[in-house]
């Protein structure tokens, strides 16, 4: 996980929560679906579709935080503010 700034344990966090959000609401919508099944009722084409969505939502979080982990820690500028490292001179 990349790290050395302050908004990446919030951005972390954040990610996290929606994954969780995501998950919460497919168990939600797949509920809906089995219950109409055993119920006898047809299941609606919005739930279905609601389903997918919501599948490909947590697919799509699922791959954002991998890229977003997989990103390498910014580099740290040493030196002043032109990044000449004091003592050593330029080519």
């Amino acid at each position: 996980m990349t790290g050395g700034e302050p908004g990446d344990q919030h951005h972390a966090e954040a990610m996290e929560r929606a994954l969780q959000l995501a998950e919460e609401a497919l168990e939600q919508v797949t509920r809906i679906a089995v219950e109409q099944i055993r119920d006898g009722i047809e299941s609606s084409n919005h739930v279905e579709a609601a389903e997918r969505d919501m599948r490909s939502a947590l697919r799509q979080l699922v791959l954002a935080q991998r890229e977003w982990r997989s990103k390498p820690a910014p580099r740290v500028r040493l030196g002043g503010s032109d990044g000449a490292i004091p003592g050593i001179e330029p080519r």
